[in-house]
């Protein structure tokens, strides 16, 4: 078969699966809740299902099942745009809209990352500041610090990318706007959907990079920050679960559900052990709000005391519960 004609079927099938995509979320705006219940729905999704399987199988299973649909549809996305480039390189001379296409990508995206850089050297200045107050406190010294200023940096360039996406395409439009460029290429026949369309293109890069960066880069590089900083900062040692959070506060084991914005603790289970490190006792508590001094005030509190084969039950209406943990350790993690 022709290499021609064989790009040709694919682009065809990457338009039908991506158009598909397209109508599958439309409906599901218009519909709502109730859009497991509409045919249209259901046909895109029998349409879009074998692209979804394919790559929630590639996809690391960290990733949340609701956002498979957007990254595969941001492949299909990239896939056509190899296609098209593909085609383009069998006939020959790039056509005039490729070369520029791959003028304004290039202007824009150099101009954005210009931006980023100067954001983020901006951002990391103001994490130093605020971190110095710490250092000095346990392990945490200069270098620790630094460490975790860095770490933070994809962080702060996945919320920054598409401002600084935004900044760099109306610094890069003004400057061929002032260097008549834009004058030169309106005049040999460069319409304004034209121009358009060349943004959105290298917005549609930005868009892919925020992406990545978002799902593959910054869920490790927060983890390895705030586990950083708390080892140097105290003997706690914490990490988020789908069954809450964990904590270990010297001999025990707390697990949190869920911190309101006052810092409230929200089903509360604190698993002691004793100096054999058997389990001497479970605590439950629905509430538990800070007191200061190390001191936390538990509400609706069930205590269950194991003694050899013997387990006892206690109910409290309130019980203080005295831990290095507090609430500023809560905000950092």
């Amino acid at each position: 078969m022709e290499p021609e004609l064989i790009l040709r079927a694919l682009k065809a099938v990457v338009e039908v699966a991506g158009f598909a995509y397209l109508g599958q979320g439309l409906v599901a705006i218009f519909s709502g809740s109730r859009r497991d219940q509409n045919v249209i729905f259901q046909v895109f999704c029998i349409v879009t299902g074998p692209v979804t399987r394919a790559t929630r199988f590639l996809m690391p299973r960290f990733i949340p099942d609701r956002h498979v649909p957007f990254i595969a549809f941001g492949l299909l996305l990239w896939a056509w745009i190899f296609l098209i480039a593909g085609l383009a390189g069998l006939r020959g001379a790039p056509s005039r809209k490729a070369m520029l296409f791959r003028y304004f990508a290039r202007e824009i995206l150099a101009t954005s990352l210009l931006v980023l850089v100067a954001l983020l050297a901006l951002f990391g200045f103001f994490d130093l500041v605020r971190e110095l107050d710490d250092v000095g406190r346990g392990g945490y010294r200069l270098g620790v610090m630094i460490g975790y200023v860095v770490l933070s940096l994809p962080s702060h360039a996945y919320v920054l990318l598409p401002a600084a996406a935004l900044i760099g395409t109306l610094f890069a439009l003004a400057r061929m706007s002032d260097q008549s460029e834009l004058t030169v290429m309106r005049s040999s026949g460069l319409s304004i959907l034209q121009l358009a369309a060349h943004v959105a293109g290298a917005g549609f890069v930005v868009a892919a990079i925020t992406l990545v960066v978002g799902e593959f880069v910054t869920p490790f590089t927060e983890e390895a920050a705030k586990s950083l900083r708390l080892k140097a900062t105290s003997s706690i040692v914490a990490r988020q679960f789908r069954s809450g959070f964990w904590v270990k506060d010297d001999r025990s084991f707390v697990n949190i559900q869920d911190v309101t914005a006052d810092t409230e603790l929200l089903d509360l289970k604190i698993y002691r052990f004793d100096d054999a490190f058997r389990l001497a006792s479970i605590s439950r508590a629905g509430k538990a709000t800070y007191g200061g001094g190390n001191r936390w005030s538990l509400a609706d509190v069930e205590v269950t005391r194991f003694d050899g084969d013997k387990a006892v039950l206690d109910r409290l209406p309130t019980a203080v519960w005295n831990s290095v943990l507090t609430p500023g350790h809560i905000v950092g993690t």
